[in-house]
This record gives C-alpha cells, sequence and structure tokens, in this order.
C-alpha cells in the first residue's frame, strides 16, 4: 500500500542558528553577500537570485521598451501555476496568452517574433544557472 507523501513546510528566513553556521562559511563571497540581506530576504532567495529577478520582472513590467513581452510571458506563466496547473507550461499557450499580458498599447507589437525573442529572454540564466523561466524543448515552467 502507498502511503501519501507528507508535506514538509521549510521557512523561507534563516533561523538564528543556521544564520551563525552560514557566518563560519563566510569566506564565500556569494554567502556573505546573501548573509548581509538574511533580515530582508532570505539566504537561499539571494543565492538564487530571488531579489535580482523580482527587481528585473519589475522594470520590465508595463515598461513600453525593452523587455515587455519578456515580462509578460512571466506572468502569464506565474498565472498558469496560480490556477492549478502543476505541469510544464507548453510554449503555444504563453503565445496565446501574450496578447493580454502587454501593455495595452503594445498589443499590436506582438508577434510570433517577439514571442520568440521574450521567451529566451524569459530563459536567460542569470548569475550563470537561473532564469524566470526554465528551458526545455517548447516548456517554459516558471521559476
Amino acid at each position: 500500500m502507498l502511503s501519501r507523501a507528507r508535506r514538509v513546510r521549510m521557512e523561507r528566513m534563516f533561523s538564528t542558528g543556521e544564520v551563525a553556521r552560514a557566518e563560519e562559511l563566510s569566506s564565500d563571497t556569494r554567502l556573505a553577500t546573501a548573509l548581509r540581506s538574511a533580515g530582508r530576504y532570505g539566504v537561499t532567495e539571494v543565492l538564487a537570485a530571488g531579489p535580482e529577478l523580482l527587481h528585473l520582472l519589475q522594470a520590465h513590467t508595463d515598461a513600453t521598451e525593452g523587455h515587455f513581452g519578456g515580462a509578460a510571458v512571466v506572468h502569464a506563466s506565474v498565472d498558469v501555476a496560480r490556477v492549478g496547473w502543476s505541469g510544464p507550461v507548453q510554449a503555444p499557450l504563453l503565445r496565446m496568452l501574450l496578447p493580454h499580458y502587454v501593455p495595452s498599447g503594445l498589443r499590436q507589437e506582438v508577434d510570433d517574433a517577439l514571442f520568440e525573442r521574450e521567451l529566451r529572454w524569459a530563459r536567460r540564466l542569470r548569475r550563470g544557472f537561473r532564469g524566470f523561466l526554465a528551458a526545455g524543448h517548447r516548456t517554459a515552467p516558471a521559476f
């Protein structure tokens, strides 16, 4: 008989003991940087470039220049997950949703070329390992 897996809630912020143990390794500059933000963001969030990704997404959301389409693709992917979809989001679905997520004055600019370019932007690795969307063969699961 199979048992149901228990969901374990992991805390976003490090405990005092976890911060102290991490400080013992602070000769690693990445960890030292993350520890400086331990009060505002979680250490793991900073290590995974979470705050940087959030600021980048906010900078392009509703922008009339830059990667407004990339931000729209990310928002569409997140909304698909919010309504309960747990698998990879197929790129054709994101393409269909894209016009509904770009600023209304820019909807006429949405075409296949823009979608492909902005999907690549959303998948681009930041800090060498993490993008907004995971790259996959015609899928784009959100980070």
